[in-house]
């Protein structure tokens, strides 16, 4: 398949602030500062559930033809390979061909198929969204990180399979925490590699605030940031912001919370790369006035939050990546 052959909007740098909130669909929601056009990906590039056959080589006996047929959705489109083979009858008065000696025969039965393979999302979450993009991002995304980013799991958001996120989990202790996602127990590290995300979403940082300085928590977050890209180099990488308290929280202010996020936004724009890209999930809960997390968007402890904020974090953020590259680069991620 061809990547993607047009883009609805050039590079955008990989910050984005967001300013003010609004009212789309029935759900509160931020909107960035960038021009937010529309992006439809190309039927055969934004498949939600890719069929994928692998085509055999051809040999002098028989000969294989496919046909495509393509489906249209809202959103986005399915495409779906179908393969028939015939097969032809050597005439009796041809010459047989000569027999592959044994090395020709082992070299073509590891050789590579003729078309690539690509991966097949078939999972079963609840959806949120508003972009025409939604469910293509929501498939790939995979949530790493701590009990914060463990909610978009709880709450049905993204599957088990995508989930790299559990209590406890800070930028400190890190190398603590495994997770065995089928290629039995690893670091989390080592099973971003195994899952192979084209999308990557990390929630650090609530675990951090009290007991790092600010740049050296910049700094071990941005080694994280770095492995990510070591394990999975075609993937994109979205740094949440540390979501905001409740006024009542003893646990940490949001002024402190701000000043951390200040450096996560910085260190995102220091690296800057299409492929990293920071999301100002604060602002996205925040109370406009207060600038605390209202009681409706708590999950009950004024840290954590309510199933309605991931399905609001989820709308902002799948709109947010339509300003920027990441489709096109999810694409090549998936061999498109």
């Amino acid at each position: 398949m061809s990547g993607i052959k047009e883009k609805a909007m050039s590079m955008l740098p990989a910050v984005i602030t967001v300013s003010a909130l609004l009212t789309l669909g029935g759900v509160s929601h931020a909107v960035a500062t960038a021009d937010s056009a529309e992006r439809t990906l190309p039927a055969a590039e934004a498949a939600v559930e890719c069929v994928t056959t692998t085509t055999a080589a051809s040999t002098t006996a028989s000969t294989t033809t496919s046909k495509t047929t393509t489906t249209s959705t809202t959103a986005v489109t399915t495409s779906t390979t179908e393969q028939t083979t015939s097969t032809e009858t050597v005439p009796a008065t041809e010459a047989p061909t000569a027999a592959p000696t044994t090395a020709a025969a082992a070299e073509a039965a590891t050789e590579s198929p003729t078309e690539a393979e690509h991966p097949v999302y078939s999972f079963d979450y609840t959806s949120a969204g508003v972009s025409p993009n939604s469910s293509y991002y929501q498939d790939r995304i995979v949530i790493f990180g701590d009990s914060i980013g463990y909610g978009f799991n709880a709450y049905g958001y993204v599957p088990f399979e995508h989930n790299l996120a559990k209590e406890n989990v800070g930028v400190w202790n890190l190398g603590n925490f495994t997770f065995d996602k089928g290629g039995g127990e690893m670091s989390m590290i080592d099973n971003v590699g195994y899952v192979d995300p084209a999308l990557i979403y990390i929630s650090l940082g609530m675990n951090d605030v009290n007991g790092f300085s600010v740049s050296g928590f910049a700094a071990d977050y941005r080694s994280i940031v770095d492995s990510i890209l070591e394990k999975v180099p075609d993937t994109t990488v979205v740094v949440g912001a540390i979501t905001p308290v409740s006024e009542s929280c003893g646990f940490v202010s949001n002024d402190v919370i701000r000043e951390y996020n200040s450096a996560l936004e910085n260190m995102v724009s220091e690296i800057n790369s299409p492929q990293v890209l920071f999301f100002d999930a604060y602002t996205v809960l925040a109370d406009p006035y207060t600038l605390a997390l209202p009681a409706e968007r708590s999950g009950g402890d004024g840290i954590h939050l309510g199933s309605g904020s991931y399905s609001d974090l989820f709308t902002v953020l799948f709109s947010y990546l339509d300003t920027t590259s990441a489709a096109d680069q999810i694409a090549k991620h998936d061999g498109y």
